[in-house]
């Protein structure tokens, strides 16, 4: 549908007009604009019949569009709705006898405080952060002089009441993990602006702070985070409020295996490294695989360290253990770090940190699942009951689907003669360096 136009000599106005009648010519006439200002006309009015404008000649443009001072003329503004909610779009029609831009002023939101060139439509969104009021539009010709013509108008601002978001989906997985694990939490909102995470008890650590409303995550477990049930919360807002918290749980496995007794458990004041490379950077030595690349491994090598009072636990469950299945884990000195070399201590057990000799070999069935002394220096070997001597070699008991930890520490003592909770960390001849050596898997085959 086209909008009638009142065109007046050479500038343009965009009203709602319905005017009845033929052509006229009347000197005597005055056309009122807006009821605001009146024009003498001139010897042409007609309603254009294909575009049914309404188009007008006037005596004077400037006396008609201009004001009694004299100057460059702004006509009337002419909103297309005088009420408009925020967020939403309006124009505003008018138009001047400026050969220069003209500027918006006023205190309307979305409207002031740029050129609009010398004729209109002008249009605008009210952005949806306006606050409820009635504002002035104005236009200003030209723009940036303060003694400039100036017309205005008033816009009504309305906001509409805006309910706050529906709780958030959140899903957690997996639910249940072990220290040193992650999970990964995936949200989803609507009509929300942001989210955030709920301060509370038992909220799991990792997951907290402000939220985009929709997103992943991913969270590490620490390898020392207690066991127990720990919450995952999210709860998201907008203008009109916040939602309800929306809440996950978490359960958080315990670290030791129960059959791990006093006996089987490193001392109190060591902690399990998550990271064993040089200054705590690369992959997490918790997990065998993501340590040696798979299992058994890949024969890259990697600068393994560890720091004072810290063992490495890397857990790993074999699919099979054929028979001549083999896998060795060579040491040699770490080269172009200045980490020292000290004496390690293998074993492999089903509980992490274990170093008790006699534990190991009533469980595992095989003296050789612990290693220390000179000979441990040289690296690790374990396997299938038939890839070497069994002297050489931890691989007896291993069973398919069994959790096993690869279990490494530093210290001079004889585990042999000491239990495990009384060993001491040492590298050297000194308890306060870390210790470090290239291991590098080799030897793998038959898996």
């Amino acid at each position: 549908m086209n909008v009638p136009k009142l065109t007046v000599c050479c500038g343009v106005f965009s009203v709602l007009l319905l005017i009845a009648g033929s052509a006229y010519a009347q000197q005597d006439r005055k056309l009122v604009l807006n009821d605001e200002r009146e024009c003498v006309l001139g010897n042409l009015a007609f309603i254009d019949a294909a575009t049914g404008d309404l188009k007008v000649s006037v005596q004077n443009l400037e006396d008609c569009l201009g004001d009694e001072a004299g100057g460059l003329a702004v006509s009337p503004l002419l909103p297309t709705a005088s009420s408009v909610n925020a967020g939403e779009s309006l124009e505003i029609l008018w138009t001047s006898t400026s050969e220069q831009a003209c500027e918006a002023t006023g205190d309307l939101p979305g409207w002031s405080n740029s050129n609009v060139g010398t004729t209109g439509p002008t249009s605008f969104t009210v952005p949806s952060s306006a606050a409820a009021g009635t504002y002035e539009a104005a236009v200003r010709c030209p723009a940036g002089d303060p003694n400039g013509v100036e017309n205005s108008t008033n816009i009504t601002v309305a906001v509409e009441d805006v309910d706050p978001p529906p709780a958030p989906n959140v899903s957690v997985s997996p639910t249940s993990v072990s220290p040193g694990g992650s999970v990964t939490v995936e949200w989803t909102s609507t009509n929300a602006s942001s989210c955030t995470v709920p301060t509370g008890a038992n909220r799991l650590p990792g997951w907290n702070g402000s939220k985009s409303p929709s997103g992943e995550e991913d969270i590490d477990i620490s390898g020392s985070l207690a066991a127990g049930t720990y919450n995952v919360s999210l709860r998201c807002s907008n203008e009109g409020g916040d939602s309800d918290t929306t809440e996950e749980q978490v359960i958080v496995e315990s670290e030791t295996p129960s059959e791990c007794g006093p006996e089987r458990q490193p001392p109190s004041n060591w902690s399990r490294a998550s990271g064993c490379t040089v200054n705590g950077n690369g992959n997490d030595c918790r997990n065998y695989a993501d340590f040696f690349g798979g299992f058994p491994g890949t024969t890259s090598i990697r600068h393994f360290t560890l720091q004072p009072n810290q063992y490495a636990a890397m857990a790993f469950t074999p699919d099979s253990v054929p028979a001549g299945a083999r896998a060795d884990l060579n040491m040699s000195p770490l080269q172009g770090f200045g980490i020292p070399n000290g004496n390690p201590i293998w074993s492999i057990s089903t509980c992490p940190g274990d170093f008790s000799p006699e534990a190991i070999e009533n469980a595992m069935g095989d003296a050789a699942c612990l290693l220390s002394g000179s000979n441990a220096q040289f690296g690790f070997r374990f396997g299938g009951s038939s890839s070497l001597d069994s002297s050489s070699r931890c691989g007896l008991a291993l069973e398919p689907g069994t959790t096993y930890f690869l279990n490494i520490v530093y210290s001079n003592d004889d585990p042999h003669t000491t239990p495990s909770s009384e060993l001491s960390w040492m590298c050297g001849v000194t308890s306060s360096e870390q210790c470090g050596h290239q291991v590098q898997p080799n030897s793998l085959s038959g898996w």
